[in-house]
C-alpha cells in the first residue's frame, strides 16, 4: 500500500478547499445575479408606468392649453363686443338732449341683453 507524501496531502487539501471556496463563490455570484435581475425587471417596470404617467399628464396639459386658449379667445371677443357696445351707447346719448328723453331704443335693448 503506497502512503502519499505531505506535500500530496497538502497539495490535495488545497485544491480541495479552492474547489470548495469556487462553488461558495460561483452560489454566491448567482444568488447575487439573480437578485439584481430580478431588481433590474422592477426598475423597467416602473420606469414604464412613469413614461406612461408622463405621456398621460403631457396629453391633459395639451388638452388644458386648448381649452383655456379657446377661453381666452371668447372672453377678448366678449370684451371686445362689450367695448364697442359702450362706445356705441356713449354715442347714442352724447347729445345734450338726450338727457331729457327717454334713451334711444337701441340702448335700452342693449341693456336688457344678458352678458
Amino acid at each position: 500500500m503506497l502512503i502519499p507524501s505531505k506535500t500530496t496531502l497538502i497539495t490535495s487539501v488545497a485544491a480541495i478547499a479552492i474547489v470548495g471556496f469556487l462553488w461558495l463563490s460561483i452560489d454566491t455570484l448567482s444568488a447575487r445575479n439573480e437578485m439584481l435581475t430580478a431588481e433590474l425587471r422592477n426598475a423597467k417596470a416602473t420606469s414604464q408606468a412613469r413614461k406612461n404617467i408622463i405621456t398621460q399628464y403631457s396629453s391633459e396639459r395639451a388638452y388644458m392649453t386648448t381649452l383655456l386658449t379657446k377661453r381666452q379667445q371668447r372672453a377678448n371677443k366678449t370684451q371686445e363686443k362689450l367695448r364697442n357696445d359702450i362706445k356705441a351707447m356713449e354715442a347714442s346719448m352724447a347729445d345734450d338732449a338726450c338727457l331729457s328723453q327717454p334713451w334711444p331704443s337701441a340702448v335700452i335693448e342693449r341693456l336688457h341683453e344678458p352678458y
